[in-house]
C-alpha cells in the first residue's frame, strides 16, 4: 500500500481523523507505517482540540440566545461531531451553523454582535437563506445564522421546530434536527455542494454516521412524505442510493430507496468525482444539478439563469458595480470563462451514460 498517497487522500477528503480512529483499532496495525499513523493521529488531535474550542464557543452562544428569550437548532458539523459521531474529534468543524426562526433574525443579530461577532459580507443577504457569516473580532470562530435550510419555498421549515430533538452534548442540552430532517438536510446539502471531491466522501460519512446513530429511530414513512411534499425525491433518493452502496458500518439494505427516483447518470458523475485526481477539471455544480430536471426546457432555463445571473450577482464575481457599463462586457465574456474552467468536466458529464437501474452502472 502507498501510505503516503492514503494519508494525502484522506486529508484531501477531510476524513483523516475518521481513518485514524478506524485504523488504530486493528489487531494487525503493525502493517501500518508509524509515520502514516503519526500524521493521521496529529490531525485527529488537532481536530479534537479545535472542536473542543468550538463547542465551548457554541455553549456561550446558546446561553446568550437563551438569555435573549430565543432558541437555535444546531446544524451540520456542530450537530454531527458531538452527537452522531462516536468521538468529537472525528468530524472536522470549520464553523458553527445555527437555525433560528425567521421572525427572530434581529434578535440573532443582536446576540451575535453582543458577543463581539461582526458580519463579514452584506451581499450574502440577497442570495442566501442565511445571514452574512459572523466572524469573532478576536477568536478564530465563524458562525452562520440560517432561517431556512434551502431556498425552496416548498420546504416547510416550521416543521423542523416541531420535530427538533434535544440531545446531550458534553453535558449541555442542545437542539438538533429530527433524524428525518437531518438526513434530508445532509442529502440536500451534499447534492447542492458535493461537487468538489473534498466534500463528497465526507458528506457520505456524515450520512453513514447519522444512519448508524438513528437507525432504530428513523421514521421512513415521514421522510418519504416530506421529500415528496418538497419535490426533492430525486435528489434525496439518489444521494441515499450512493450512501447505501458505500455503507459499511451496518447492512445498508434497511435504507428504503425507490430506484425509480434515483438518477444513475447523476450518481455516475458524483461517484466519479470521488476518485479523480486533484488536478482534474472541476465540476460545475449548476451543470450537474441541471441533470435533475425532467425536461429539456427546464434544464436550459436553469442553465441560462446561472450563466447570465443578475447584475448584483455578477458584481460579486467581476470587478464592476451593478450599474456600470462594463457589466455588459462581463456578460459577454462570462460564457467563455465558464467554458475554459468547466469545459472538460462538462464533456465528461455529457459522455456519461443515460439512467439505468443496474448497480453495475455505478
Amino acid at each position: 500500500l502507498d501510505w503516503k498517497f492514503i494519508s494525502e487522500a484522506a486529508h484531501s477528503h477531510n476524513i483523516s481523523p475518521l481513518l485514524y480512529y478506524n485504523l488504530k483499532g486493528l489487531s494487525n496495525s503493525s502493517l501500518i507505517p508509524a509515520t502514516a499513523m503519526k500524521d493521521l493521529k496529529n490531525v485527529y488531535h488537532e481536530t479534537t482540540a479545535r472542536n473542543m474550542f468550538m463547542y465551548a464557543e457554541l455553549q456561550t452562544i446558546l446561553d446568550a440566545f437563551h438569555s435573549a428569550g430565543s432558541e437555535a437548532i444546531v446544524l451540520k458539523g456542530a450537530a454531527l461531531a458531538g452527537v452522531v459521531y462516536p468521538d468529537i474529534g472525528l468530524r472536522p468543524m470549520l464553523d458553527i451553523d445555527l437555525l433560528v426562526k425567521e421572525g427572530e433574525l434581529a434578535v440573532a443579530d443582536k446576540v451575535m454582535t453582543g458577543l463581539d461577532y461582526s458580519a463579514v459580507d452584506s451581499l450574502y443577504m440577497e442570495n442566501h437563506f442565511h445571514l452574512p457569516p459572523y466572524r469573532h473580532v478576536r477568536k478564530p470562530a465563524i458562525v452562520e445564522i440560517h432561517w431556512h435550510f434551502t431556498g425552496d419555498s416548498r420546504s416547510n421549515v416550521r416543521k423542523w421546530w416541531e420535530r427538533a430533538k434535544a440531545e446531550d452534548l458534553m453535558g449541555y442540552r442542545i437542539l438538533v434536527p429530527s433524524p428525518e430532517d437531518m438526513l434530508i438536510h445532509l442529502s440536500v446539502h451534499l447534492f447542492n455542494h458535493g461537487y468538489d471531491n473534498g466534500f463528497v466522501l465526507r458528506g457520505l460519512c456524515d450520512i453513514f454516521e447519522a444512519l448508524r446513530h438513528y437507525e432504530a429511530e428513523i421514521d421512513w414513512k415521514l421522510l418519504q412524505d416530506e421529500i415528496r411534499e418538497q419535490g426533492i425525491e430525486k435528489q434525496v433518493h439518489s444521494i441515499l442510493q450512493l450512501a447505501r452502496k458505500f455503507y459499511a458500518p451496518l447492512d445498508g439494505s434497511f435504507i428504503p430507496i425507490n430506484l425509480d427516483h434515483a438518477d444513475y447518470r447523476f450518481l455516475q458523475v458524483l461517484e466519479g468525482s470521488l476518485f479523480v485526481d486533484s488536478g482534474d477539471a472541476p465540476i460545475n455544480p449548476h451543470l450537474l444539478k441541471s441533470m435533475m430536471f425532467d425536461n429539456f426546457p427546464k434544464r436550459i432555463t436553469y442553465l441560462l439563469s446561472t450563466i447570465f445571473p443578475s447584475r448584483q450577482q455578477m458584481a460579486e464575481r467581476y470587478p464592476a458595480s451593478p450599474s456600470s457599463m462594463m457589466m455588459f462586457f462581463y456578460y459577454l465574456v462570462r460564457p467563455f470563462h465558464l467554458l475554459a474552467r468547466y469545459g472538460k468536466s462538462a464533456a465528461r458529464i455529457f459522455r456519461t451514460g443515460r439512467n439505468g437501474r443496474n448497480d453495475g452502472e455505478l
